[in-house]
């Protein structure tokens, strides 16, 4: 008897469905919270009772914290010359002619701006200093005390700009030594090149330290040349006496 012709045994019973029969829904009452109510906590520093609320209370935006700092005031000055620029940059070319009169009233914004000595130095003193303040700022001290040690008590405007003119070279002999220190590394044309640029400043060092002798023995022998002021005569009343005639 082959598989096929066997009666099967499932044939007779109903069919079971998939689902079952629905299951009724259950609603679950709904709890109400209660409402947080202050609580008493006991103040130790003031020994005084005060209610604290379990709720976190909403923090007001306009309140000002007690140790607040009052905001400094703008300088109108450079607010002013803040705002002429930018309109300036953005295409307003008549904001252009009022910068002169700004700056004739405020004379301290170009001092300072236009000092070109005071930003190459800082220039130079960021490189060397590779960005260590405290580097940077023994820098500068040592720099300002070997100007004033050459300028002297009563320089010239040219001597004042030749000592400039000094500080400047001797940052840039040092940048450039030290850069020719530290070829560890390098090929031989950068190393070449580290060393023809520290030759090149100790040059121009050398030649702003001979324009300002030589200025400064221009100045002596031209105060030598001139010529002296005779010393008065000084006569004593006797002398005065005697060569009255009576």
């Amino acid at each position: 008897m082959l598989v096929a012709d066997r009666p099967s045994k499932v044939q007779g019973r109903k069919p079971i469905s998939p689902k079952g029969p629905a299951t009724p829904a259950i609603e679950l009452p709904k709890r109400q919270l209660p409402t947080p109510q202050p609580i008493d906590v006991p103040c130790i520093q003031n020994s005084c009772s005060r209610p604290i609320s379990s709720a976190p209370s909403p923090v007001s935006s306009t309140e000002e914290p007690k140790d607040a700092q009052p905001v400094p005031s703008i300088d109108s000055s450079a607010q002013s010359l803040k705002e002429l620029v930018l309109r300036t940059f953005e295409g307003d070319p008549a904001c252009l002619a009022q910068i002169p009169k700004l700056l004739d009233e405020n004379p301290q914004i170009w001092e300072m701006l236009g000092d070109l000595t005071r930003i190459t130095e800082d220039s130079w003193i960021d490189r060397i200093a590779n960005r260590n303040r405290i580097f940077a700022e023994t820098i500068r001290r040592r720099l300002a005390l070997q100007k004033a040690s050459l300028a002297g008590s009563e320089p010239t405007p040219l001597e004042q700009m030749l000592v400039a003119n000094i500080g400047l070279c001797w940052l840039a002999a040092h940048h450039g030594e030290m850069t020719a220190a530290s070829t560890t590394g390098a090929s031989l044309q950068q190393a070449t090149f580290m060393f023809r640029r520290a030759e090149s400043a100790q040059r121009r060092l050398l030649r702003a330290v001979k324009t300002l002798a030589t200025i400064r023995s221009l100045e002596l022998s031209s105060q030598a040349k001139r010529p002296k002021a005779s010393p008065a005569k000084s006569c004593s009343v006797n002398s005065l006496a005697d060569g009255l005639t009576y």
